[in-house]
């Protein structure tokens, strides 16, 4: 991907998981670390979603990266950074999504997700 690929479809999609998946952990409660122990089943659960909710930050981190400063990723951890990077938090300079979405607050880049 290339910068001005940003596909506000595909960030949407990962969104709609990952929320769907904060509410299956949801419906486990509370856990305790008892719990995680010794039942299988919720410790089995509680990891996979949460393996998937990792992935899918990664996949939208590397693809915002990608597209909106062309930075290609090499890892999760590097993912994040680009992300950082991207909205601005890498020691001044203000935000690159701020600068193509709109200066004013998070409205452009919520309407170039919608």
């Amino acid at each position: 991907m290339s910068p001005g690929d940003f596909r506000a479809a595909v960030v949407q999609a990962r969104l709609a998981r990952m929320r769907e998946l904060l509410a299956d952990i949801d419906r486990l409660g509370a856990v305790t670390a008892e719990q995680l122990a010794t039942d299988r089943f919720v410790r089995h659960v509680a990891q996979h979603v949460l393996v998937q909710l990792v992935q899918l930050a990664v996949a939208i981190n590397s693809h915002v990266a990608a597209t909106v400063v062309g930075e290609a990723v090499t890892d999760q951890r590097a993912s994040f950074d680009a992300a950082a990077g991207v909205a601005g938090d890498r020691g001044g300079g203000g935000s690159r999504l701020m600068e193509r979405y709109g200066s004013e607050s998070s409205v452009g880049l919520a309407t170039a997700l919608q």
